[in-house]
């Protein structure tokens, strides 16, 4: 009995999984010739991050032992450069800072 309910349970996941991924895997496969028209009112989200373009001077904190308990925290001063790519689909964001503790060099990729 309890293989019976497992199985249940294994089918009935899928079909949820196949109802929320057949929408996205249609839309993806749709030539512009036939693919439904956008409506403009609703935000894509493509622009939500535009505040962070260009060159900008940033201060960063981190703790110093993280998951111990301590609540010593380090500070960096430093910049960081964010530009378009993609044809502006996505942004790319790299950062330097320095402190007493190191040299932090980071990337990020917002898509």
């Amino acid at each position: 009995m309890r293989a019976l309910q497992i199985v249940e349970k294994c089918l009935a996941l899928s079909t949820l999984i196949a109802t929320l991924v057949t929408p996205v895997v249609a839309r993806g496969a749709a030539s512009p010739a036939t693919a439904p028209p956008q409506a403009s009112a609703r935000p894509d989200g493509a622009h939500d991050f535009d505040f962070e373009l260009g060159t900008w001077k940033i201060h960063l904190k981190r703790r110093l032992h993280p998951l111990s308990g301590s609540n010593t925290w380090v500070e960096f001063d430093g910049t960081s450069v964010t530009r378009k790519v993609w044809q502006g689909r996505s942004q790319i964001e790299q950062f330097e800072t320095d402190s007493p503790s190191g040299h932090v060099e980071g990337l990020t990729l917002r898509l």
